[in-house]
């Protein structure tokens, strides 16, 4: 590989964080909760909630940008009914060119909700340890000063000593956030910020490559429409070295049948919106305690340049174990978190 094809592989794998705000965001950014602010930790409603996310995001014809997340949160200590704590973890692993490069996100979060009334509307407070390891595998290429008689020799030096093979940082997340509750009506309105420090992300030892701090402003609505129907809108911005990234969504719920909380089946209709320049229609089903959802990006950028999406598709589950106060508003409504 000559230099200036490595170079520009090396390129095209970094520069797919830097282009999606220096770390991984789902389109369905409802299913990511704990990427979004700690304070969302055991706010679901739920005892204990597992989500699953995978997106496959091709920047190009043959490069393929994976990403995969799991979380786990829940209540970790009931005051009273409506007060508690929440506990959540969450790990998310990118991948791109075949395994080449690689970056791991994790956190650890804890929050506390508190009722300002008796429906259970309230404030939420997050707090949490972030981190990430950045690394690229040179093993698996191959350079110009290791081509022999016989074609590439891999025992011989690269002589790419001032190169490093990873990155990491640890820092901390916080965020507050307003909840009013009532039979057919959820809101909450927050704020977060992650990484409240500046740190380095460079193979090459650039002092100019780093990685600044993420702060964010979320919304959330759902409301019950009728027996059968009900809505749910949400937006986030993000923002990152003044550079600002806008997502919406919404989604029409369908209750197909009800004949018990935990056979509770309903469908799921709309779409997201990324300002960066795509959007992605969306399919959900939840049965019983189980939700999955599908969604495909679109590419609606005014120039072919303008955004790193060409295509990508997106799946989300997620598997729940409700309280007795949560039990009679399933199907009312439906939060993602």
């Amino acid at each position: 590989m000559t230099q200036a094809i490595r170079h520009c592989l090396l390129l095209c794998a970094l520069s797919a964080s830097t282009l999606r705000a220096q770390e991984p965001a789902y389109m369905q950014f409802n299913s990511d909760p704990l990427n979004i602010s700690p304070a969302l930790a055991g706010r679901a409603g739920t005892d204990l909630r597992v989500l699953g996310n995978a997106r496959s995001q091709w920047l190009g014809k043959s490069t393929m940008y994976n990403t995969q997340s799991i979380t786990l949160d829940g209540k970790l200590r009931e005051i009273d009914e409506k007060n508690y704590f929440g506990i959540g973890a969450m790990f998310i692993s990118d991948k791109a060119m075949e395994g080449l490069y690689k970056s791991n996100h994790y956190s650890l979060n804890g929050s506390y909700h508190f009722a300002l009334d008796a429906n259970g509307s309230g404030l939420a407070l997050g707090i949490g340890i972030v981190g990430n390891n950045t690394r690229v595998d040179f093993s698996l290429l191959t350079f110009d000063r290791q081509i022999g008689s016989s074609g590439f020799d891999l025992s011989l030096p690269s002589g790419e000593s001032s190169m490093r093979n990873g990155t990491f940082y640890t820092s901390a997340t916080a965020g507050l956030m307003y909840t009013f509750e009532s039979d057919n009506v959820y809101f909450d309105a927050g704020i977060s910020g992650y990484r409240f420090a500046t740190f380095a992300k460079s193979f090459y030892n650039d002092p100019k490559q780093v990685v600044f701090p993420r702060y964010s402003a979320h919304a959330y609505l759902s409301a019950t429409l009728s027996d059968r129907l009900s809505i749910q809108a949400s937006a986030m911005n993000m923002i990152i070295h003044k550079r600002s990234i806008i997502y919406a969504g919404a989604m029409l719920g369908i209750i197909m049948a009800e004949n018990d909380p935990n056979t509770l089946q309903m469908l799921h209709l709309g779409a997201y919106y990324r300002s960066s320049g795509a959007i992605a229609p969306s399919v959900g089903y939840t049965f019983g305690n189980i939700d999955i959802g599908l969604s495909s990006d679109v590419n609606i950028s005014g120039s072919a340049g303008g955004s790193v999406v060409n295509r990508a598709l997106e799946l989300t589950m997620a598997y729940s174990l409700f309280s007795d106060y949560y039990r009679r508003k399933v199907g009312r409504y439906h939060t993602p978190y």
